[in-house]
């Protein structure tokens, strides 16, 4: 008795190993934005500047400007000359979505879109040279799918005087980014 129950364990295991290997194997790409693909690098310069370009999904951004807004959903594909004059025309907004602080108090940067057009994110279609990663990293690579549109927005301005801390927030994210810093100030 007790050897058909082992049995029918060991098949219902080898059925639900089999279906999660068929649906991993058969799973749709993963878009860009469900992977959390923006990023925010703040550069901050010997001659006491700073720079932030903040990258983002240009699409997922505006239609959450567009909602927020309580306009009409732009369609999705818009070449990239019309998303950037979209998204400026939103700049009030995507502004105020972004809080830069220095020792706590909130600066107001100057910005301008620098690029709107393909992410500079690896694709399947250019693989990298053979032996160069991990099995791990081709699978990622691969369910990432081919790189999608991408916009950066450029902050700029000065580092107050004997400013000690940096404070960065970002509102309109839905998912989590990567936040790169670097101090080129020769004081640090």
């Amino acid at each position: 008795m007790r050897g058909k129950s082992f049995r029918r364990r060991r098949a219902a295991a080898g059925l639900w190993a089999g279906l999660i290997v068929l649906s991993v194997w058969t799973m749709p790409p993963v878009c860009a934005h469900e992977m959390g693909a923006g990023r925010v690098e703040a550069v901050f310069t010997d001659d006491g500047r700073y720079r932030i370009d903040v990258r983002i999904d240009p699409e997922m951004t505006l239609r959450r400007l567009e909602l927020e807004a309580g306009q009409e959903l732009s369609g999705p594909g818009l070449e990239p000359s019309r998303l950037e004059d979209l998204l400026l025309a939103h700049r009030g907004r995507l502004l105020e979505a972004m809080t830069l602080r220095f020792d706590g108090e909130e600066v107001t940067p100057r910005h301008e879109i620098v690029q709107v057009g393909a992410s500079q994110a690896p694709s399947a279609e250019s693989p990298p040279p053979v032996g160069t990663e991990s099995a791990a990293e081709e699978l990622l690579r691969r369910l990432a799918g081919p790189p999608g549109l991408e916009a950066v927005l450029r902050l700029s301005g000065e580092v107050p005087a004997g400013a000690r801390t940096f404070t960065w927030a970002y509102s309109l994210s839905a998912a989590p980014y990567a936040l790169t810093l670097r101090d080129e100030r020769e004081d640090t």
